[in-house]
């Protein structure tokens, strides 16, 4: 069992508060996907499509063989359902997150930081937490893959300038460009 570091906080902290939206938190899922890589799922989506295509073509050859087309069918459909599924878990995921948050309060430290939620506070070490930004938003994401989004509009530019300061000093701390993945700033 991981015994949780003590957080000793260095530095003034930089304060935030946000409300947060359905929109905010569908769109830190979108994040937190873009930031774990999704190679496998696009494996298993050209994976289907292979294999629908060799059962399809393998039911032209002898029509009598309508496994092969049923089997063509079957893998058309994972691929549809590998394709859609988790935008709509995603989706439903966010409207859950924000029944239950609904505005968020941020202490930025050097090393560190510290996150209410409305119901409950943590503080969280540098090293337990990856950092994503997009233009929408700052997402922090603990260990146990638990998500804190920051969107931009709540933080003024000053503070965003202070803000990005303070996270390139993190161990993990990536920034997505709308065109391409991220981009580890070190």
């Amino acid at each position: 069992m991981e015994h949780p570091q003590t957080f000793e906080p260095q530095g003034r902290p930089l304060e935030l508060s946000c409300s947060v939206e359905k929109e905010d938190l569908f769109d830190a899922l979108v994040l937190q996907q873009r930031g774990h890589g999704s190679s496998k799922r696009y494996f298993q989506m050209a994976l289907a499509l292979v294999l629908a295509v060799g059962m399809f073509y393998s039911w032209l050859r002898d029509r009598g063989y309508t496994m092969g087309l049923v089997l063509a069918v079957v893998c058309v459909l994972l691929f549809f359902a590998l394709f859609l599924a988790p935008g709509f878990i995603m989706r439903h995921t966010a409207q859950m997150l924000s029944e239950q948050v609904r505005k968020l309060h941020f202490r930025v430290y050097e090393n560190g930081v510290w996150i209410h939620d409305g119901m409950v506070a943590v503080t969280l070490p540098q090293q337990q937490l990856a950092v994503y930004e997009n233009t929408k938003m700052y997402l922090f994401e603990t260990r146990t893959q638990r998500l804190y989004p920051l969107p931009k509009r709540a933080v003024d530019p000053l503070q965003r300038k202070m803000l990005t300061q303070l996270l390139k000093g993190y161990p993990v701390y990536y920034v997505f460009s709308e065109a391409g993945g991220p981009q580890k700033n070190v």
